[in-house]
């Protein structure tokens, strides 16, 4: 994945690039049926086209007609069924739409998160994307307008998960840090608390394996979060503020941001813990 993101900022000014980690043990029908070639569909790039035409976010290729949300590009998994930890699925998609709508990052994670509940039982332990911080388009307006869903979640409740982002370098001497850190915690407050880890031009690896993916000669920055809750939603909606905030703040071209759990793995979209 770290190759392919490198690969990818250098495309189409609004190619995104999404991908979930965790673990995953295949249906046993799901083995049975890969193992004598008889699935409909047993790929990520297959199955995120039929997820993403049921919802209506997607067209395939040829179909002449008109995408509501995205065209597809490439997509990979890794779906080895041993229940170890690792990136499963990656999509790329090229958004259609209006220009000035926000990305729909979180639409293509939650296609994803589907594709993935539809083929096995696996657990959520991270989220990525690869996105374009466009100018004239508002994501802190989405990621305001949509907090009240996970305002529901039990204040009591605290989830712990790691942030990596990372910029291109012409984003070094324009982004002011302790001022992006503040948007972060202004907009998240109540929700998710964001810490300061540092930051500097070389990409480091805070936990996990190869969960770091980082922007080629840019500033790379990391924080300590909790939030109500660790689910694949929750965590789509921490790449949209981060997103708007590195906006807000003057930061320009692509950025690479990480979602990592740093606690006990949560089932599907993370609402039931792992037994």
């Amino acid at each position: 994945m770290q190759s392919l993101i490198g690969r990818d900022l250098k495309e189409a000014t609004l190619t995104i690039t999404v991908a979930l980690r965790g673990a995953l043990n295949l249906w046993p029908w799901i083995v049975a049926g890969k193992a004598n070639d008889s699935l409909p569909a047993d790929d990520t790039f297959s199955l995120a086209i039929v997820r993403a035409v049921t919802i209506d976010a997607a067209w395939p290729e040829g179909y002449g007609v008109s995408s509501t949300r995205w065209h597809q590009g490439e997509a990979g998994e890794d779906w080895t069924s041993d229940g170890q930890e690792r990136e499963l699925c990656w999509l790329q998609i090229e958004p259609l739409v209006d220009p000035n709508r926000p990305l729909p990052t979180g639409v293509a994670l939650s296609v994803l998160s589907d594709v993935l509940g539809r083929i096995g039982d696996w657990t959520f332990s991270g989220a990525h994307a690869v996105v374009p911080i466009r100018q004239g388009v508002t994501p802190l307006l989405s990621a305001s307008s949509t907090r009240s869903w996970f305002e529901l979640g039990d204040p009591q409740n605290r989830r712990d998960f790691n942030i990596c982002v990372s910029l291109e370098g012409q984003n070094d001497d324009v982004l002011d840090t302790a001022n992006f850190r503040d948007s972060l915690n202004y907009y998240g407050a109540g929700l998710v608390s964001f810490e300061d880890l540092g930051g500097h031009s070389s990409a480091r690896r805070i936990t996990g394996d190869d969960i770091v993916h980082s922007v080629d000669n840019g500033l790379t920055m990391w924080f300590s979060c909790q939030a109500r809750e660790w689910t694949v939603d929750l965590a789509s909606w921490v790449i949209d503020l981060v997103g708007g905030c590195l906006r807000e703040n003057g930061a320009t071209g692509f950025t690479a941001i990480s979602v990592q759990s740093s606690g006990r793995f949560q089932r599907g979209a993370g609402t039931e813990p792992l037994r």
